[in-house]
């Protein structure tokens, strides 16, 4: 099994996330990577952005945010989202 963790920063005023993406993979591409690049994992989260300054901002919680990204993101199994120093949110999706 072969695993991938992304830490993205989140910053949408007034939001200031810490967001750790978890991917895994039984196995390699034929580059020899989960995916072929990360760009999939920036792409969702610049869709959260967008989603957090649009007009139903109040609808992405960081509960959600999680969700939304772990079922946007191939291969990810698990989003932490670090809101401030003491609360950290974690979704698992498929186990």
């Amino acid at each position: 099994m072969y695993y991938l963790v992304k830490q993205v920063m989140v910053v949408v005023s007034p939001v200031h996330w810490m967001v750790r993406v978890f991917c895994r993979s039984q196995d390699l591409n034929i580059r020899g990577r989960i995916f072929e690049s990360t760009t999939s994992i920036d792409r969702a989260v610049a869709d959260l952005c967008r989603e957090l300054v649009g007009d139903d901002s109040s609808q992405f919680t960081a509960e959600r945010s999680a969700k939304y990204l772990c079922d946007s993101i191939p291969h990810c199994y698990q989003v932490e989202v670090q809101v401030d120093a003491g609360c950290v949110v974690t979704y698992c999706g498929n186990q």
